[in-house]
């Protein structure tokens, strides 16, 4: 069941998203075939040298929009699937499913996480499409294999990168959880849902903060952070790392446990 659950979220979102991302490739690939044309021209002294100049205008202002709305999209379709099938009319059937809470909500963030990185891949893949020709492609390819080469002979630097990621990952899985918190929460409210899941989300952030400055406060006053500048460079950057991956992991933690919470005991779907 957990299965299908996850594929009627998958085709729920990708079925409007994927064909967005594609778009933003296609309209990458159409300006650099404008920029490369116009080149040509404009070396070889024809007369039609800028007859494709007020085309590749339009083109790199629909490119710019198709990057601006792909991100919106994203987050708006996101928070509307969370609402919609949780919290609104699909809820009720939702609910009816031998699945439980927790399944629903990460099936719902794992989906939106996959969506995420996708959107932002397009748009990367787009920006190297528009950037790099045949010959920085060929460089790029050579360029690669050294990279990686190199990084599985430094360990320390194959570490930060392994933990890199991974404090990504944590960090990405913990928005998205704030969000649907931010959500639950304002679905308490009788009236004025969207206002105070809006009121909610600053709170968080000023939650956030607070606990980040009480965190310093208590490194300072237990000498902790006189430790850590006198580790060694490799073994404090290390350090750094794993105490941000756990703080973000244990903020995401704390963020599906109060969203779970709502949903289970204070879940009104009038």
């Amino acid at each position: 069941m957990l299965r299908k659950l996850f594929k009627y979220e998958w085709r729920a979102t990708s079925r409007v998203l994927l064909p967005l991302y594609g778009s933003v490739l296609v309209m990458a690939i159409i300006n650099r075939l404008f920029a490369t044309i116009n080149m040509h021209m404009l070396e070889s002294a024809t007369a039609g040298g800028l007859s494709f100049g007020l085309p590749q205008v339009i083109a790199g202002f629909v490119y710019g929009g198709l990057i601006i709305a792909s991100f919106i999209v994203t987050f708006v379709l996101l928070i509307q699937r969370f609402y919609k099938s949780l919290l609104g009319d699909e809820g009720y059937l939702m609910f009816t499913l031998p699945v439980t809470v927790t399944q629903h909500i990460w099936v719902k963030t794992f989906v939106a996480a996959i969506m995420c990185v996708l959107s932002g891949v397009a748009t990367l893949l787009s920006v190297f499409i528009l950037a790099f020709n045949g010959q920085n492609w060929l460089s790029l390819l050579k360029v690669f294999p050294e990279a990686l080469q190199m990084m599985f002979k430094e360990p320390h630097l194959l570490g930060y990168t392994v933990e890199g990621v991974v404090w990504c990952v944590a960090g990405m899985l913990a928005s998205i959880l704030s969000v649907y918190l931010c959500i639950a929460i304002g679905h308490l409210a009788k009236r004025h849902r969207v206002a105070a899941a809006v009121g909610a989300y600053f709170g968080l952030s000023v939650v956030g903060q607070v606990v980040m400055f009480l965190v310093i406060t208590l490194a300072d006053a237990t000498g902790f952070d006189f430790w850590f500048a006198n580790m060694a460079p490799v073994a404090a950057m290390h350090a750094g790392m794993l105490l941000l991956i756990v703080l973000t992991a244990a903020s995401g933690a704390l963020f599906f446990f109060f969203t779970r919470l709502i949903l289970t005991r204070r879940l009104n779907l009038e």
